[in-house]
């Protein structure tokens, strides 16, 4: 129950010029779309920024990380994060958006874009020269954002777990210096915070501490081929034969590195 606005623009061109004895093409496309929900079947009373109306739908939400924990004397300082996990040095904080001393699950705000591109595109060309052709095709997407999830919690199932490089990289993580023996590793900017083992609920929040851009560039495709002259092919009664190097996927440039961001 409800009224969603959808809008946008889409399209495309193609452009072909001979230079010389090379005949080019470049061409592209675009399709960029935003909505918004205009009214949704919700509680009148519902806090502001956690209502859907005003927003974009299956828009992402979360709490706002303020970074890691850095002492017991600035947790005692803080307002209390009510996640159900008592917090220590090493637990990602939040910031308590409403002011009433307490964060819980009426600091969660609208974050980033949603799961779904807002924006897609590719462009690309071909170009001739004699008997040697060459095509290539970009693939990009924008506008979305995700939380990253599941393989960054190493042990949260229990014995059971997984392990990336980038978790099991001591440099990326927060570490108490009585494990290290240096105050170096207590990094409050550390992209994990610190190691627990079970479910961390303080943690475990979706947060812009887990929050990522999903945008990326692909070289999706590249091909180069050179065709033999006829006079030739047909000594063979081949009426045509083309050789060509054909790669797929050969790039992709993106903020995230971890996987691909697609």
């Amino acid at each position: 129950i409800g009224e969603m606005e959808s809008k946008g623009i889409d399209g495309n061109f193609a452009v072909h010029k001979r230079i010389g004895e090379v005949d080019i093409t470049l061409r592209g496309n675009l399709t960029y779309a935003i909505n918004e929900v205009l009214d949704s079947d919700e509680a009148a009373n519902a806090l502001t920024y956690q209502m859907r109306k005003g927003y974009r739908h299956n828009q992402m939400t979360g709490l706002i990380s303020e970074g890691l924990f850095e002492s017991q004397e600035e947790i005692d300082n803080r307002p209390k994060q009510d996640f159900g996990s008592i917090c220590k040095p090493g637990d990602i904080k939040y910031k308590d958006v409403n002011g009433d001393g307490i964060v819980n699950k009426d600091d969660i705000v609208p974050l980033g874009y949603t799961n779904t591109p807002n924006l897609t595109y590719g462009f690309g060309g071909n170009a001739t020269w004699k008997s040697i052709d060459f095509n290539i095709l970009f693939q990009g997407s924008g506008k979305s954002s995700f939380m990253l999830d599941g393989w960054t919690r190493p042990f949260s199932g229990g014995e059971t777990g997984n392990i990336l490089a980038y978790v099991a990289d001591p440099s990326n993580r927060w570490i108490s210096r009585e494990y290290s023996g240096t105050p170096d590793t207590e990094r409050a900017d550390a992209i994990f915070p610190r190691l627990t083992y079970g479910d961390n609920a303080n943690n475990n929040q979706s947060s812009t501490h887990w929050l990522r851009s999903s945008r990326y560039l692909r070289l999706k495709t590249l091909e180069v081929g050179y065709t033999l002259p006829g006079t030739l092919t047909r000594k063979c009664f081949i009426e045509r034969a083309r050789f060509f190097f054909l790669g797929n996927n050969l790039a992709v440039f993106s903020p995230f590195k971890w996987w691909d961001a697609e």
